[in-house]
């Protein structure tokens, strides 16, 4: 399904599972792709979802209308960790009187140990996300941003059953999630959260997204998992420029777990 909107052109896929582990937009930055399409059409946002019906009959938790942006980072204390946790939760800052009901969550993901389990686990606090119950508590978000090696992937249990993550994250009412389908750099997840939630850029998420992959292709490793065109205010409007400050408040919803 092509989606024609304002200022974006989009295609929606709702396919097979299995190929939802492909970092499908880079199809569409492939050089020999690119250059048998109009030049005009080379920069197609691609969204997946579970299902054509899906978009029609989704509908977010009311509390999706609240402000409430929370960054949790993994206790993992490596090299990449410490050059990418200050520069994200910066900019996270940065933008924190905006109206955006968003978690960014940072840490080194891999495959739960846990037989059968179909979901990623990284190491948050002094605890861990590996279970259908922990991941359910911080994806109930409108727009969900998940820097964790392979947590897009999308592990099916039942036949054809749009699974992982993604899947768990879309059915709870989510609109855009952000997670790569392999193993991404630190760089790749600063410049992606940059252009996200940067102060000056289209309202549209998706086209933030596809800023991003301007600058650094390897972003494209990330899949885009809801609808693109979503605003990225939870009022679909760009609040008024002159805001009184632009440093956080003291009654702060940015929460860090460290």
């Amino acid at each position: 399904m092509i989606a024609h909107v304002p200022e974006i052109r989009s295609i929606v896929l709702a396919i097979s599972p299995e190929l939802t582990s492909f970092p499908l937009q880079h199809l569409f930055l492939d050089p020999k792709v690119a250059s048998t399409c109009p030049r005009e059409s080379r920069n197609i946002l691609i969204s997946l979802v579970p299902s054509l019906g899906w978009a029609s009959l989704r509908r977010g938790d009311s509390s999706f209308h609240q402000h409430k942006l929370n960054f949790s980072i993994s206790c993992d204390g490596d090299e990449a960790l410490r050059q990418a946790g200050p520069a994200v939760k910066d900019q996270l800052q940065c933008i924190d009187h905006l109206p955006i009901n968003a978690r960014v969550i940072l840490g080194h993901g891999s495959q739960s140990e846990r037989s059968g389990e179909p979901f990623p686990q990284v190491a948050i606090g002094n605890g861990r996300l590996n279970s259908l119950q922990s991941w359910s508590r911080v994806v109930r978000r409108r727009l969900v941003v998940i820097h964790s090696c392979r947590s897009g992937l999308n592990k099916t249990i039942f036949n054809r059953d749009f699974g992982g993550l993604p899947g768990l994250a879309l059915g709870l009412g989510c609109d855009v999630l952000f997670a790569p389908v392999t193993d991404v750099s630190s760089y790749a997840a600063v410049v992606l959260n940059r252009h996200l939630f940067a102060l000056e850029g289209p309202d549209q998420i998706g086209l933030r997204y596809l800023s991003a992959i301007r600058e650094a292709p390897a972003v494209c490793l990330y899949n885009l998992y809801g609808i693109g065109n979503e605003s990225l205010y939870v009022d679909g409007t760009r609040p008024l420029a002159n805001v009184q400050s632009l440093v956080p408040q003291s009654d702060s919803e940015l929460k860090t777990v460290a």
